[in-house]
């Protein structure tokens, strides 16, 4: 059952930016309850100027074109 899960929230990841940025901040939630050495190194205090960037980019999200 967890091989199924992980399949489809992180290696399929719905191919949708939208889906990949919200898992991000639950994980971010999940990870901030944790003392820093603990978390993924994505969701330390060392990468957290780097997150924010890439969350609050002014890059426009487009909806899939594929049908």
């Amino acid at each position: 059952m967890n091989a199924l899960r992980y399949n489809l929230l992180e290696a399929y990841n719905f191919n949708s930016d939208l889906f990949a940025k919200a898992r991000s901040l639950l994980r971010a939630a999940t990870e901030r309850t944790k003392a820093n050495g603990e978390r993924l190194r994505e969701y330390r205090d060392s990468a957290r100027t780097e997150f924010e960037l890439a969350l609050f980019s002014e890059e426009p999200v487009y909806r899939d074109l594929r049908s």
